[in-house]
């Protein structure tokens, strides 16, 4: 009786270990733990990794230090008294969710109702309500989803360049085979954005409104292709192979944040 007494025990502690486990490593994804130090989560993550036997050895409080907007500490409670109450084996669980949650949302409460209240006042709340937020997401900063197929059907071809000539031809056999990353980094070396929006390629916008994505032809073939990124524009040679072409445009696009091929 003794031993499956102790069995039990064990399973119950195994059991707990395994859902504070689960809940700290919820709480240590980088986007819920943005703005606290490397310290705070060199504690969590010590927290996860031991035991604590006694409430005595407990360092952590249901509490944080935490420095205001105001540039002041501040002691943050995450329950009445907490700065009295220890973090123990039994209820670390209930901590690092309590973190995760003040983490996720009541840190920045004020400041997120404050740019609440600003956005409110240009766009009424009730205008909103059909959206969900993803939607809005979508509307204000676009979509990284690539429709290849979108993409091939609201492109433009100028100086020469149209749908069947070797080189667009070639062109879209290497977007098809181009990882996801890839096309997005394409997408940001000729328009300047990563991103298109809600209504895909054919809402395009360039520095005057809507411009399609559009591919000039060059006939300096010395030349890497370059882009026209407020006019969304992708510059390329008139070049002699696919291989050539594919070489030379992964060259460009490996230049996308140094500027050098963008005008």
């Amino acid at each position: 009786e003794q031993e499956q007494e102790q069995e039990e025990q064990e399973k119950e502690q195994g059991e707990g270990i395994t859902t504070a486990s689960n809940a700290i490593r919820e709480v240590l994804d980088e986007s819920v733990l943005v703005g606290l130090d490397a310290e705070m989560r060199t504690s969590v993550q010590w927290l996860l990794t031991n035991r604590l036997e006694e409430e005595s050895e407990s360092e952590f409080t249901f509490s944080f230090g935490d420095v205001n907007a105001n540039g002041k500490m501040v002691t943050v409670e995450f329950k009445e008294n907490g700065n009295d109450v220890a973090v123990t084996e039994k209820n670390k669980s209930e901590y690092v969710r309590a973190l995760a949650q003040w983490a996720r949302r009541d840190r920045w409460f004020a400041e997120v109702e404050l740019i609440s209240q600003g956005f409110f006042s240009v766009i009424p709340r009730q205008l909103l309500s059909s959206f969900s937020p993803l939607d809005l997401q979508i509307l204000l900063s676009g979509s990284k989803q690539l429709d290849l197929e979108d993409w091939r059907v609201n492109t433009l071809y100028t100086n020469g360049y149209h749908p069947n000539h070797p080189i667009i031809v070639w062109f879209w056999k290497i977007i098809s085979d181009m990882s996801h990353e890839t096309r997005l980094n394409l997408l940001r070396f000729t328009t300047g954005s990563s991103a298109v929006p809600g209504g895909g390629f054919a809402n395009l916008q360039g520095s005057d409104g809507l411009r399609r994505f559009s591919i000039q032809k060059s006939t300096t073939v010395e030349q890497l292709p370059h882009a026209h990124t407020c006019f969304n524009v992708l510059v390329i040679p008139e070049y002699k192979s696919e291989e050539e072409l594919e070489a030379k445009l992964l060259t460009s696009i490996k230049h996308c944040d140094d500027g050098i091929l963008l005008s």
